[in-house]
């Protein structure tokens, strides 16, 4: 991913064997800046040669605090899927707010600055926009350049509640009917263990051990281990090892992302489904099957790989609220009563 820092200087070279490689340097004349445009690492070797060698450059700018903001173990210490998506809109801020005098930070009406700029973007674009900049803000109190983060707290437009978004009985057949067989085995497979895309199209052989699936996260770095049901075992057992990789295309060959959201896409289209519901429905399904089977909210958890702290939060906006849930819950009532007061009730409002 291309990257617009200011002062980033770019050179386009020729090698030997007439293929070309970019180098970029903090500016021109300026030091060498290690990494792949856009990566963690690119933005933090940016920020630390500006910081070092070219320390007045910047000072008292709001792209100041950018720039110490990446070097810190606060930025540092996140996932790096959550730093990458975090330079991204680093890039923007700096281009749309990197002049902006840190004594400016500290008057309650930047919040409007920052607010009016994130309403150009999606509701959800501009959640994660503002949000980052909190981020940078809070650290920046926190280390005590600046009074306060007027932006904390700042009211969200995007609402993020998908679970009505699962696949039903109905929904799996139709997409059973039109997929290939490769791209059937993947939709199980989610649909069985919940495991997140990214993850799953990585998923070794080495992870099944014939009961359970074990892996780390590739969002939470955590590790998860999940059961696998018998109609799993069933599938997997039978399945070719063609590669290291249980998930492989025609050829097999291990799937790249993209091509397979491509095609998975085209074949919830074919069974009528565009739009409904889509690969990632398959978690939320995943989820709401376990608590319609009556599981607890750590054992709904423990197999998502959600933290405790979190289920409860999250399973209220992520698992849907099915017919079947209700209907268990009656069944547990019924068989939970044994109170005199509550029976004699029941009795005494009965027609017999």
């Amino acid at each position: 991913m291309r990257v617009d820092l200011k002062g980033l200087h770019i050179v386009r070279k020729k090698l030997a064997d007439g293929s070309f490689k970019e180098y970029a340097y903090a500016w021109r004349g300026g030091p060498a800046v290690e990494g792949s445009q856009g990566s963690p690492e690119f933005m933090a070797s940016f920020a630390a040669a500006s910081a070092k060698h070219m320390p007045d450059r910047h000072a008292g700018t709001f792209v100041s605090l950018v720039r110490l903001y990446v070097q810190s173990s606060e930025f540092q210490n996140l996932r790096i899927s959550t730093r990458k998506e975090y330079g991204r809109i680093l890039t923007l801020i700096e281009g749309e707010f990197g002049t902006l005098p840190i004594e400016a930070l500290n008057d309650p009406a930047v919040t409007d600055v920052f607010i009016e700029w994130g309403d150009k973007a999606s509701p959800r674009a501009r959640d994660y926009r503002l949000s980052v900049i909190s981020a940078v803000l809070s650290w920046a109190k926190e280390k005590r350049k600046i009074q306060e983060n007027h932006l904390k707290g700042f009211k969200h437009k995007h609402s993020v509640d998908c679970s009505d978004k699962i696949y039903s009985d109905k929904d799996i057949e139709k997409f059973m009917a039109v997929a290939p067989v490769e791209y059937q085995r993947a939709f199980i497979l989610g649909l069985e263990t919940g495991i997140r895309q990214g993850d799953l199209l990585r998923l070794p052989w080495s992870a099944y051990d014939g009961q359970e699936i074990k892996l780390t996260q590739g969002k939470t770095e955590k590790p998860v281990i999940i059961g696998c049901t018998a109609e799993l075992r069933a599938m997997l057992d039978s399945m070719p090892k063609v590669s290291p990789i249980i998930l492989t295309d025609s050829q097999g060959r291990p799937f790249n992302q993209g091509s397979f959201k491509t095609i998975f896409r085209r074949a919830l289209a074919k069974a009528g489904l565009k739009g409904k519901v889509t690969f990632h429905s398959a978690r939320r399904t995943f989820a709401t099957r376990l608590a319609e089977a009556g599981c607890s909210e750590a054992e709904i958890a423990g197999n998502t790989g959600h933290t405790l702290q979190s289920a409860s939060r999250i399973l209220q906006k992520y698992v849907a609220r099915t017919s079947t849930i209700s209907h268990n819950g009656i069944v547990k009532l019924e068989n939970a009563r044994k109170t005199k007061a509550v029976n004699q009730a029941v009795n005494q409002n009965s027609v017999s």
